[in-house]
């Protein structure tokens, strides 16, 4: 029973990590490039097949994996620089069955970190493309979007950076 939930909540927690900030990239970009535009139009039709949802997946993950130590650069090395785990803590991750609690962090706390500050990244080229769309417009409604937009990755950055701060207070607690 254990084993089955573990390999649940890790799945789930690798999904929201890596695919969808890739996704969500791989959109924006579509936004951009003609083909990359045509693949996902492909893709919401009955033309679509295996090898195209194979294809996206793949492109999304790679998309969330090449974002990741970006995000970790900005997040956790610039932003955050003065609130890491503290290192020689980890040399008492094995006392007391220590490693479950860590690992049940990472997977209920980092990942969600993980996912916000990939997804402030992925999103950025789909921010841009609406952004320059809307202020061609002009109008309310366009500004409102681009408000709308704006306030969405604000409240997704505080995310990752509150995300980070939490998982970081929670190790240092548990590994002391």
């Amino acid at each position: 029973m254990g084993q089955a939930k573990d390999f649940t909540v890790t799945t789930f927690g690798l999904v929201i990590a890596f695919f969808l900030p890739g996704l969500l990239g791989l959109y924006g970009f579509s936004l951009w490039n003609h083909q990359a535009a045509e693949t996902f139009r492909t893709f919401k039709t009955s033309g679509s097949n295996i090898g195209l949802f194979l294809l996206l997946l793949m492109a999304s993950l790679a998309v969330g994996l090449t974002l990741t130590p970006v995000r970790a650069l900005v997040y956790e090395e610039i932003i955050c620089k003065n609130h890491k785990p503290q290192g020689n803590l980890y040399k008492n991750l094995p006392r007391n069955n220590r490693h479950e609690g860590f690992r049940t962090l990472i997977d209920e706390q980092y990942r969600y970190h993980q996912f916000w500050g990939n997804a402030s990244l992925a999103a950025t080229p789909l921010i841009i493309r609406v952004t320059l769309n809307q202020f061609s417009a002009s109008t309310l409604s366009g500004c409102l979007t681009i408000l709308a937009f704006a306030a969405a990755e604000a409240v997704t950055v505080w995310a990752a950076i509150e995300g980070y701060l939490r998982y970081v207070m929670k190790v240092n607690a548990l590994l002391r």
